[in-house]
């Protein structure tokens, strides 16, 4: 049978409807995702060892490979509906054990007098030495081995799917390359249909190291290529794009250098010419989208603040999206505090009306779901902290955004982020947004220091902790996850609290997380500011 890549894996032999749905949760649904799954990382089986060698020199940290044949199988049932699986294995250098642990389907497949590869580690009892294989493979003649004796493929696995089970389907699709129509783009590129079936099964099943090396370059250079490519294409789209055309007359320039000079700080160097780029980019009429990036206290916000100021002198609305409530919130404070009345500043919450007429919407993605009542000529979105959203919400988030166009144009859209990101990579990965950096941090920063504190140096930690809160410090302790999970090892927020609350007993610590009520939020955060609170 002739196989097309774009068939189900369903037409392949043994995959039956139940694996083909296990398959599915790896996103394998074609034969070409199937022949496309590569191995995460190799296992090096081929070296073999002959009996007599291990029994002289027994590691029981080395997994060995031997070739050898059965001499004796037996199946034996104990306590507990649990068994053990027992046998006498040789080779022209000797005989040792082999056994294994609540395997009794090994009793089928471990025949007398058959030859087989088994891959393990062993464990020496008394005068016994005992191999606990991992791997097994029957040596049948003129027949290539899958699973030992070479570099073997390891791959991501769900429940339902077993390695072998799964190395032994590619294998088969491996055999059938050559009737199989490689057409697809991303496995021709500039090579011949020869070229691109020796390089798929070189990065399966290589013959040798230099082999699969050379392959993994290969695939990795056209995956990066595809890439460039596809950003390239984005890239040429978004300068055809209209961007917002605001009021004739207003001159941004002057108002961005009018409330600069009227901020009770100076910017600094990279605060200035970040301003400065965007209101030539405002001015272009050309949709801007962009990263600004730097570190806490680098001073993103107030770019934020005087970019927004200068869309509603356009007549332009700007939305501003936080990924917590809280956020939200004193982004809302900082807005009207350095804007005031010189424009209309909106904090979405669900009550807020829909008939409200406002320059800035300040709120969390929820925003977006009000649209229709509350956004009504957007000329900017900021989403800030945006790594925090995820990249399936992110999506979304930008779906929601892209809907918001009711006229031929599209708005300004800024990420801001004090996650740093290497250049080279969001070059590559990120190449359709305009990078700004902050490096300079405003006059009368301190430095942000970083300590990584081991389990073994937490008590000194807290006393230092203990200490600085004495004289008058806050502290705010973060963690990932809000209750204790049983699948994830991290720090879960409810019993820390119980932990630091017992420790530091002569000061006040309150737990604060995103499913306690706005209220009590509100109140625990507000208390915080007036330093009543020191955790």
């Amino acid at each position: 049978m002739n196989y097309q890549l774009t068939d189900s894996v369903k037409t392949l032999p043994q995959i039956s409807e139940k694996y083909a749905s296990n398959l599915e949760k790896l996103g394998i649904v074609t034969v070409k995702d199937l022949i496309t799954y590569f191995p995460y990382k190799y296992l090096d089986t081929d070296q073999k060892k002959s009996i007599q060698e291990i029994l002289l020199n027994p590691d029981e940290e080395v997994k060995y490979l031997v070739q050898v044949r059965v001499k004796d199988f037996k199946n034996q049932y104990i306590r507990g509906g649990r068994s053990i699986q027992n046998g006498i294995i040789y080779d022209e250098s000797g005989e040792m054990k082999v056994s294994w642990f609540n395997q009794p389907f090994m009793a089928r497949v471990v025949n007398k007098d058959c030859e087989f590869l088994f891959y393990g580690k062993i464990k020496v009892k008394g005068k016994h030495t005992i191999l606990h294989p991992t791997i097994f493979e029957e040596v049948k003649e003129d027949k290539e081995t899958i699973h030992l004796k070479r570099l073997t493929p390891e791959y991501r696995l769900t429940s339902g799917i077993s390695k072998k089970w799964l190395r032994t389907r590619i294998k088969f699709l491996m055999d059938y390359l050559d009737i199989i129509d490689i057409t697809d783009e991303f496995l021709k590129e500039g090579l011949s249909k020869e070229s691109n079936k020796s390089l798929i099964k070189d990065v399966h099943f290589p013959e040798s190291a230099k082999n699969l090396d050379a392959a993994v370059k290969e695939l990795s250079l056209r995956e990066f290529t595809d890439i460039q490519l596809k950003l390239e294409e984005k890239r040429a789209k978004a300068k055809k794009l209209k961007g917002i055309v605001g009021k004739k007359g207003v001159d941004l320039k002057k108002v961005a250098t009018d409330f600069i000079e009227d901020l009770p700080f100076e910017l600094t160097h990279d605060q200035a010419t970040i301003v400065e780029n965007l209101v030539k980019e405002v001015a272009a009429n050309k949709p801007l989208n962009a990263l600004i990036q730097g570190d806490v206290g680098s001073g993103k916000t107030i770019v934020a603040i005087i970019l927004s100021l200068l869309i509603s002198k356009l007549g332009y609305q700007s939305v501003i999206l936080a990924p917590t409530t809280i956020l939200a919130k004193q982004h809302f404070e900082t807005w009207n505090k350095f804007l005031g009345n010189k424009a209309k500043t909106l904090l979405v919450t669900g009550t807020t009306k829909d008939d409200y007429d406002a320059d800035i919407l300040i709120g969390t993605t929820a925003v977006l779901a009000r649209k229709e009542g509350l956004v009504k000529k957007p000329g900017l979105v900021v989403v800030d902290e945006q790594h925090k959203f995820g990249v399936k919400q992110r999506e979304e988030l930008l779906s929601e955004y892209r809907s918001l166009f009711k006229e031929k144009y599209y708005p300004h859209f800024i990420n801001m982020t004090a996650t740093p990101i290497p250049r080279t990579i969001i070059q590559s990965l990120f190449g359709d947004l305009e990078v700004y950096a902050l490096n300079t941090k405003p006059k009368g920063r301190l430095p942000i220091k970083s300590f990584l504190v081991p389990d073994e140096k937490k008590a000194s930690g807290y006393e230092w902790i203990k200490n600085e809160v004495g004289k008058g410090a806050q502290v705010y302790w973060v963690c990932p996850l809000v209750e204790d999970s049983d699948n994830l090892q991290l720090k879960a927020a409810k019993s820390t609290y119980e932990e630091l609350k017992e420790y530091f007993k002569d000061f006040e610590v309150e737990l604060i997380h995103g499913k306690l009520k706005e209220d009590k939020k509100t109140d625990i955060m507000n208390k915080f500011s007036i330093i009543r609170y020191k955790y």
